[in-house]
């Protein structure tokens, strides 16, 4: 009777929320394979049992989607994710967390594809709907401006970059406090287009401001002080050959006579720090996971991020 296949739906769907939830716990221990297969049979109990266009089902494919994410199969996330995305809006709406999330992921994918069109425009999305579901004054705002930033940057919108990176600079610190690797990533990313730009002086200062952050958050021997360091040294060398050769022509210069105007064809700044990860509600990077904000609810609501253009993670 109607009762008994009721019963017998939840038993399936028991299995289904068992598999996926297996699936997500080998994804944080880096066990991509297994966890795709987990969460390929789930879905398919999912959809046999709930039709394409339920909720649960939609979330199996994203979660599989960031699988083939962290997998380096670019094509077929990029694919999932616009399956997902367009689902999304369909049955729910635009103006969540998820589809701000799926938009970031789309954008970190095109980005490691090198595809820069339209990677912008994704950020931008992102960042529309997270200001209207989070408000302003969010990490994952501060996130969004830094990937923006990177990606102009490498475009070679010093500016437009420099703007950005002001605007997720004070939102860390407001939000994290000063002594934060968030704090420290944006000061040494700010460090690398002051030196594009021809500004020594202001490069190695902001470099340096990344530095003192690094040591009280890193201590003196992790990678991202010692690379800092390097970092500063160098800009500081550099300032130094400048003021010899203004000295001996008998000028001046605050910071460097190459100008503010862009990046010199043969640059040997860093890259610059993109602390966005992979954005993840209910799935996402596995070497970021197990570092996930704690607290999520049961549908592993965390929104997490990852590195969107071969840039250190922060």
């Amino acid at each position: 009777d109607d009762d008994d296949d009721d019963d017998d739906k939840e038993l399936v769907l028991a299995v289904a929320n068992s598999h996926h939830h297996m699936a997500r716990v080998l994804w944080r221990q880096g066990k991509l394979s297994e966890s795709k297969a987990l969460y390929e049979k789930s879905l398919m109990i999912r959809l046999e049992q709930l039709g394409e266009d339920h909720y649960d089902v939609i979330d199996s494919y994203y979660k599989i989607a960031i699988v083939l994410d962290d997998q380096e199969q670019l094509l077929q996330a990029l694919d999932l994710y616009e399956k997902v995305l367009s689902r999304w809006i369909a049955t729910m709406g635009d103006e969540y967390a998820e589809v701000s999330a799926i938009y970031s992921n789309m954008a970190n994918v095109k980005s490691r594809m090198g595809q820069l069109d339209g990677e912008m425009d994704y950020y931008q999305k992102a960042l529309a709907i997270k200001k209207k579901t989070v408000g302003e004054f969010h990490s994952s705002v501060a996130d969004t401006y830094n990937n923006m930033a990177c990606v102009l940057d490498e475009q070679g919108n010093l500016e437009g970059a420099m703007d950005l990176y002001h605007k997720a600079l004070e939102l860390w610190k407001q939000i994290l406090g000063e002594d934060h690797s968030n704090v420290a990533d944006t000061y040494y990313n700010i460090s690398i287009v002051l030196e594009k730009q021809g500004l020594l002086t202001e490069a190695a200062s902001a470099c340096g401001k990344a530095l003192e952050v690094y040591r009280h958050v890193h201590g003196p021997d992790h990678v991202e002080t010692m690379d800092a360091e390097r970092e500063w040294l160098r800009l500081q060398d550099i300032e130094g050959e400048q003021r010899n050769f203004d000295s001996s022509q008998g000028t001046s210069s605050s910071s460097s006579s190459t100008g503010g105007g862009g990046s010199s064809g043969d640059d040997d700044s860093g890259d610059s720090i993109n602390h966005g990860s992979m954005e993840i509600v209910g799935g996402g990077n596995a070497a970021a996971a197990a570092a996930a904000t704690a607290g999520g609810d049961e549908r592993d609501d965390e929104i997490d991020s990852r590195s969107a253009n071969s840039q250190r993670s922060g």
